[in-house]
């Protein structure tokens, strides 16, 4: 049975530039539904499920906010990418829309940034072959392109990125939806930094507490990895980010289905039942809490990044944590020398 092709929805009042969108959909291989205004379009969705949803910032029905909202109520629609595509791309219709839920904005002049995010949305469509997303992701960046970088990363993982440039706007993400990771940028222009969003979901008393952190700055300084890490951070990765390091971290820490049990950080069995650490194991420790990253420990010694990945799955596996973070602070609550590892 031939698959059917992935499906684009379109809620456009201009025809000239429904016809734009349509011919951008149809070039990226997708069928194409366009519609003047919201009444029709919900008619069509609620009959037959789409795979990414394109709507004006202003149709007769109402804002995008409104609009959005009945979107998502429809059948199938929980969960698929809902872009705003609009002459005023500016930093302030962009926070606007990304906080009432849109998952991106794109401008109306920019038609190949929507080409390239089909090329993405359609590698992960929820078409005849059963492949469904995974879930989502929280990514909190101020940065509109590398936002878009990270969604794009995320959505070859099959997980969809939702965007707050701020610590409030995550907050408020995070008390409406369900993530299987947070994608945090350390220092952003506008607040609190990255870290204070750490520490607040890290202190939550619900399953937030337990939601996977990767740690993103262009700064690689060893004092910042520390905060990072003892923060509550799972891992922490430098800009530019290397595409295979982040997929791999991406995979690792959302393997458990959601909500699945985990062991806090730092429980674990006491130290006489514990197995014993190789040399090895023992300086990759060191560095782990000095705060290097994989690939630094790797150089450090003169060893492959997959063999000091290895290593530190050992050492999570022997020590009774979860995480970097709970081997990280189960060793420095101890005081513990090397010898004592």
């Amino acid at each position: 049975m031939k698959t059917p092709p992935a499906t684009v929805m379109a809620i456009e009042p201009a025809a000239a530039f429904r016809a734009v969108l349509h011919g951008i959909a149809e070039s990226k291989g997708f069928a194409f539904r366009g519609f003047a205004d919201l009444p029709e379009a919900l008619r069509s969705l609620r009959s037959a499920p789409v795979d990414l949803v394109a709507i004006a910032a202003h149709l007769p029905s109402g804002d995008f906010a409104q609009v959005f909202g009945q979107i998502r109520e429809c059948p199938g629609a929980a969960d698929i990418p809902v872009v705003m595509v609009t002459s005023d791309a500016g930093e302030a219709t962009r926070r606007s829309a990304l906080e009432s839920g849109i998952t991106e904005v794109f401008a109306k002049d920019d038609p190949e940034g929507l080409a390239r995010y089909l090329d993405v949305v359609r590698t992960h469509a929820r078409t005849g072959t059963g492949g469904r997303r995974r879930g989502k992701a929280l990514v909190v960046e101020d940065s509109a392109s590398m936002a878009a970088l990270l969604g794009s990363a995320l959505a070859a993982e099959g997980l969809e990125a939702v965007v707050a440039p701020s610590v409030g706007t995550a907050l408020t993400a995070c008390a409406t939806q369900r993530f299987r990771v947070a994608v945090v940028d350390l220092v952003l222009e506008d607040g609190p930094s990255g870290v204070v969003l750490i520490q607040k979901l890290r202190e939550a008393r619900d399953e937030l507490h337990r939601l996977p952190i990767i740690a993103l700055s262009a700064y690689a300084d060893a004092p910042r990895r520390r905060l990072a890490i003892l923060s509550g951070a799972d891992v922490f990765l430098q800009k530019p980010l290397d595409p295979e390091e982040f997929g791999f971290h991406v995979r690792r820490l959302t393997a458990k289905p959601p909500g699945g049990a985990l062991r806090p950080a730092g429980e674990g069995p006491s130290r006489e039942r514990r197995p014993p650490l190789t040399p090895r194991e023992i300086r990759v420790a060191e560095l782990v809490v000095a705060g290097l990253s994989d690939k630094e420990i790797a150089r450090r010694l003169g060893i492959s990044y997959w063999t000091v990945r290895t290593h530190v799955a050992s050492l999570l596996r022997k020590r009774r944590v979860t995480n970097r973070l709970g081997l990280v602070r189960q060793l420095l609550g101890r005081r513990a020398t090397p010898q004592e590892f």
